[in-house]
């Protein structure tokens, strides 16, 4: 059975991780008639590199893993600031837009007051001057009567004379 630093690597419901030191280290107990010690040495040998190199690659992968895990969950952050900001951005603008419609109508509103107030007080002063106009009117008339009496008054005393 195959012993890494004292310890049975092949024990049931254990996940033993192997370093590249423990494959290293590991020794075989000679036997009668085992397997030669060369080809078992070349063999370790050539798994240790093969092992070293994937357990490097390995670890550079996880610490590449947590720094992209680390980008992604700083962008999310982002993009949640970003997001609400956006809302933010929107409600504003909704916002300014309620309130300029607001101040429109008010202001169209008093705009039409004041033209129906100006248009009431143009009516009111054709009014009067029509009223004026018929008074004047009326005096010129008289004044016509009354110089026409005077006149046929003046007539008649010419003629009686």
């Amino acid at each position: 059975m195959r012993k890494a630093i004292g310890i049975d690597i092949f024990k049931r419901g254990w996940i033993v991780v192997l370093t590249p030191l423990d494959i290293k280290n590991q020794t075989f107990d000679v036997k009668f008639r085992g397997y030669s010690i060369e080809e078992v040495d070349n063999f370790m040998d050539m798994l240790l590199e093969e092992y070293e190199t994937t357990y490097k690659e390995n670890i550079a992968a996880k610490d590449k893993i947590s720094t992209l895990s680390e980008a992604v969950e700083h962008y999310k952050g982002i993009e949640d600031s970003m997001r609400n900001a956006i809302i933010v951005a929107q409600s504003t603008a909704d916002e300014l837009k309620k309130n300029a419609t607001e101040k429109a109508d008010i202001i169209i509103s008093e705009a039409n007051m004041k033209a129906e107030k100006i248009v009431a007080q143009a009516n009111e002063r054709i009014s009067a001057l029509e009223t004026e106009y018929a008074r004047l009117k009326q005096e010129v008339e008289n004044y016509k009567i009354q110089v026409k009496t005077i006149c046929q008054a003046q007539m008649q005393m010419l003629d009686e004379k």
